[in-house]
């Protein structure tokens, strides 16, 4: 007969494998019963932590390891901190069955830092709003106590996801716009001094030197009035000519970015740092479908370029980025980086050839 193959094994060696295999049974019944003696609480919390690793890994694994390692601590303390404060408050509303007045602050509370961290920004998250608060407000009128409590879990639950969201996206920019900054060693100046004339709409700031016309309808944001988000890119930024008298991240949009004579850049450098924020826009889910139109001049300046073409995902559509780059007397450059919709016939909008057409150095200069 043929020997088995324990049979074959050395006993000195079998009793070691033996041996290994009763400690790691051990180990495991340790681990299971040490996790079965934790709270209820401990244990939502380290299931939250297995589940958000890979998650907030996958969010942002375009950047270098040590960077994401630093943002998954950063946004898994702040995350921890938002769930320990929402189950003191959950906790205090449900020692009755119904509290009116608690309720109502609960919910405004909800819906104020829904507000601030842009969930409204689309019809989509209004309407997803007002779906979860009509079932709310359901099972609040028939005074289904345990499914009113469930809305209002699930409420805490998306709100904090939405604020360590944010918190990572806020980190995230930080950290590039720092990254920007040091790269170059710029010497930032003071790039606010901003004249307008109100009847030509004609903005002149002496500084840089640089002079443009507002096109009707379009409005402009100085460095003073914008966030690091705004400020990012290659240069220091020196305002924004948007349509939006409040908002200068709705496109057609134009931002101004001052690069100094002595910061060495060319055009494939620019493309390369624009096409970086580009892979940051597409992972946090703001635009995708990426496709280069290539390198652009604009004649009746000579300025040379570079575009893509992209969808918008926060607003369904197709849309176009990219920029020119503008050299002065001086040796600095001005980059022009824009985003507008598509245009059927033409390669700009009207707004953006308006204003591009106007941007001289020349303060006599009337285009």
């Amino acid at each position: 007969m043929k020997k088995s193959v324990i049979a074959i094994i050395p006993p000195a060696f079998r009793a070691n494998l033996e041996s290994l295999y009763q400690k790691a049974i051990n180990f495991c019944k340790s681990v299971i019963s040490k996790f079965n003696s934790l709270s209820f609480l401990k244990k939502i919390i380290f299931f939250y932590i297995l589940f958000a690793i890979p998650f907030l890994y996958y969010h942002e694994n375009h950047l270098p390891i040590l960077i994401i390692l630093l943002l998954i601590l950063a946004a898994l303390i702040v995350s921890m901190i938002l769930f320990l404060v929402t189950i003191f408050i959950l906790k205090f509303l449900f020692q009755k069955e119904f509290r009116p007045s608690f309720e109502i602050v609960y919910v405004a509370l909800f819906l104020t830092l829904i507000y601030f961290v842009g969930f409204l920004d689309n019809a989509g998250g209004g309407l997803f709003l007002a779906f979860i608060l009509g079932i709310s407000l359901f099972y609040r009128l028939i005074k289904s106590v345990v499914y009113f409590r469930i809305t209002l879990i699930g409420m805490a639950i998306f709100l904090n996801g939405l604020l360590t969201f944010k918190f990572l996206q806020s980190a995230e920019i930080f950290l590039l716009y720092q990254s920007t900054r040091n790269r170059y060693e710029m010497k930032e100046i003071n790039l606010n001094h901003w004249k307008y004339d109100e009847k030509a709409r004609r903005l002149s700031n002496e500084d840089i030197p640089l002079y443009l016309t507002l096109p009707e309808g379009s409005y402009f944001f100085k460095p003073d009035d914008l966030d690091l988000k705004e400020k990012t890119g290659t240069g220091q930024v020196a305002g924004i000519v948007s349509v939006s008298d409040t908002n200068p991240n709705l496109y057609p949009y134009v931002r101004l970015f001052l690069i100094p004579a002595y910061v060495t850049v060319d055009i494939d450098t620019i493309r390369s740092e624009i096409s970086s924020l580009i892979d940051v826009a597409v992972h946090r889910g703001e635009m995708n479908e990426i496709k280069p139109i290539g390198d652009q001049k604009l004649l009746s300046k000579k300025w040379p370029g570079y575009f893509w073409i992209f969808y918008d995902i926060i607003r369904p559509r197709y849309a176009k980025t990219g920029f020119y780059l503008m050299t002065l007397k001086s040796g600095d450059r001005i980059l022009i980086h824009m985003m507008e919709n598509i245009v059927k016939g033409q390669f700009h909008e009207k707004e953006i050839i308006e204003l591009l057409e106007s941007i001289s150095e020349d303060p006599q200069s009337k285009n």
